[in-house]
C-alpha cells in the first residue's frame, strides 16, 4: 500500500530548500528505517489518529460533555481533505498531526490553568516547519498565556515569553538544518510561486514595460481566463474557474516561457525563482490593487464555501472545459472539476465552516473587551484566540493561494472546536445552567 505521488513529492524527497523541511525529514527517516515508502498511508493514518483522539478527549473534558468527543470525530472525518490526507505524499498528514496535538495541549492548559503550554508551542512550531501557513498557529500559546485571567500580568507575560522562546528554538533548529544542507538559514517558502499565479491574472499589456519579457506570454491567457471566469453561470462555478485559471496562467504560460527565454529563471533554483516570481507579483498587485482584492475575496469564499463539492442542482459544470489552457494542453482540470458529495457530507462540511467563520467573528466582536482586560473565562480566551487565528489564516491563505480544500484541513479543526463550543454553550443557556451571558463555558481548574 503506497501513498499517492503528488506534484510536490520530489521536492520533499530531495529536501528542496524552498520547502519547509520537517516532512522531508520524516520521509527520509521512514525510508531509512523501512527501505521504501510502502505502507506510508497506514503510518500517516496512525500519525493523525493519536493526536486526533487526544484533541477530541481534551475538548470533551473542557466542555464537560461525553458526547463532544464523538461529535468532534464525526465532524473532523467528514472533511474531505482530512479523510484523504493519510493516503497522499503531501505534508498535510504531518501538519495536521502537529496542529491536533498542539490544540490538545492548549485545551489541557485552558482546563487546568497550568501545564501543556510549552508542548503546544512545540507542536505549533513543528506545524510551521511543515507548512509555512502553520506560522499563524504560533500566536495561539502566547496569546492564551498572556490573556489567561489567573495570576498577575507579570506572571502571564512570563508564560507567554517562555512559549515564544520554545517555539523560536524549534524554528531555529529547523532553519539550522536547512542552512547545513543548502546554506540558507530559513524555513523555506513557496509563497512567491503561489502568489504570482493570482497576480498574473491581473496582467494587461500596459504592465509589460515594468516586467520581464517572459510575462508577455501571460497577457492573452489572463485575458481569456478573466473572460471564462466571468462567463460561468453561478458563484461556485466562478470560484472553481478562478482556481483553474491560477494554474493556467502560471504553469503552461509564464513558467514555460520563463524556462525558455528568461536566463535568471532558467539558471536559478526554485528558491531563486520564488524570489523572482514574488517580485513580478508585487509589481502587478501594486498596479491593480482593486482587481487583486476581488481575486482575494473569491479565494477567501472558496476556502469557506468549498465550491468543488457543490451539488449539481446548485452549480453547473463548464460547457467546455478545454477552453481552459491547462485542461487543453496537460489534461489538468483538477481545480475546475466538481466532485459531488452526498448531501449530509457536504452539508456538514459547510455547516462547520460557516459556524466557525460567523461564530468566530461574533466571539471576536463580543468578547474582545473582556479578553483584553483579562476578565474572560479561560475557555472564552481560548475561543477568542482560535477565532483570531482562524480569520487571520483565511485571509493570509486567500491572499496568496488558490482556495483549494487542502488549505482548509487545519482550519477545520478550529471550525469544529468553535462549533461545539458554541453549541454546548447555547444548550446550557437554554437549560438555564450558564452562569452568565457570554461566559457559558467558563471552566474551573482540574
Amino acid at each position: 500500500m503506497a501513498a499517492a505521488d503528488m506534484g510536490d513529492t520530489p521536492d520533499y524527497l530531495t529536501l528542496a530548500p524552498h520547502r519547509p523541511p520537517l516532512y522531508g525529514w520524516f520521509l527520509w527517516t521512514y525510508r531509512g528505517l523501512t527501505g521504501d515508502l510502502d505502507h506510508l498511508p497506514l503510518v500517516q493514518l496512525l500519525l493523525i489518529a493519536v493526536p486526533l483522539l487526544f484533541f477530541v478527549l481534551e475538548l470533551g473534558r473542557l466542555l464537560r460533555s461525553g458526547l463532544v468527543p464523538v461529535m468532534a470525530i464525526i465532524l473532523l472525518l467528514l472533511h474531505v481533505g482530512i479523510r484523504d490526507t493519510p493516503a497522499i505524499l503531501q505534508s498535510e498528514s504531518l501538519y495536521l498531526a502537529a496542529v491536533l496535538a498542539g490544540f490538545g495541549f492548549l485545551l489541557r492548559f485552558t482546563r487546568r490553568g497550568q501545564g501543556g503550554l510549552a508542548a503546544a508551542s512545540i507542536c505549533f512550531a513543528l506545524a510551521a516547519t511543515t507548512r509555512t501557513t502553520g506560522t499563524a498557529f504560533l500566536l495561539l500559546p502566547p496569546l492564551v498565556a498572556l490573556l489567561h485571567p489567573a495570576g498577575s500580568i507579570r506572571a502571564a507575560a512570563g508564560r507567554a515569553g517562555r512559549a515564544l522562546a520554545v517555539a523560536a528554538l524549534v524554528l531555529a533548529l529547523a532553519m539550522a538544518g536547512n542552512w547545513a544542507k543548502h546554506g540558507r538559514f530559513e524555513i523555506g517558502s513557496f509563497a512567491g510561486i503561489a502568489l504570482v499565479g493570482k497576480a498574473l491574472l491581473l496582467i494587461e499589456p500596459a504592465d509589460l514595460p515594468d516586467l520581464p519579457a517572459a510575462a508577455a506570454s501571460a497577457v492573452p491567457v489572463a485575458a481569456e481566463s478573466r473572460r471564462l471566469i466571468a462567463a460561468q453561470p453561478d458563484l461556485a462555478a466562478r470560484l472553481r474557474a478562478q482556481m483553474q485559471a491560477l494554474h493556467d496562467v502560471r504553469y503552461p504560460a509564464f513558467f514555460a516561457e520563463s524556462e525558455a527565454h528568461w536566463p535568471a529563471w532558467r539558471d536559478g533554483d526554485w528558491t531563486r525563482r520564488n524570489q523572482l516570481a514574488l517580485d513580478v507579483a508585487r509589481r502587478l498587485i501594486a498596479r491593480h490593487p482593486g482587481e487583486f482584492l476581488t481575486l482575494w475575496l473569491r479565494d477567501w469564499a472558496s476556502l469557506v464555501l468549498y465550491p468543488s463539492f457543490w451539488p449539481g442542482w446548485a452549480s453547473a459544470d463548464p460547457p467546455d472545459p478545454l477552453a481552459f489552457l491547462a485542461c487543453r494542453l496537460h489534461e489538468s482540470c483538477w481545480a475546475l472539476t466538481r466532485y459531488p458529495l452526498r448531501p449530509h457530507w457536504y452539508g456538514t462540511m459547510l455547516l462547520s465552516s460557516l459556524v466557525g467563520v460567523v461564530g468566530g467573528l461574533a466571539v471576536i466582536l463580543m468578547a474582545t473587551g473582556r479578553v483584553l482586560r483579562r476578565r474572560a473565562s479561560p475557555a472564552v480566551v481560548l475561543a477568542w484566540a482560535m477565532a483570531i487565528v482562524l480569520h487571520a489564516s483565511l485571509l493570509l491563505s486567500a491572499a496568496s493561494e488558490a482556495g483549494t480544500v487542502r488549505y482548509t484541513v487545519a482550519l477545520h479543526v478550529i471550525d469544529v472546536a468553535l462549533l461545539l463550543w458554541l453549541t454546548t454553550g447555547a444548550i446550557r443557556i437554554l437549560r438555564g445552567s450558564a452562569p452568565a451571558r457570554g461566559e457559558a463555558l467558563a471552566t474551573r481548574p482540574g
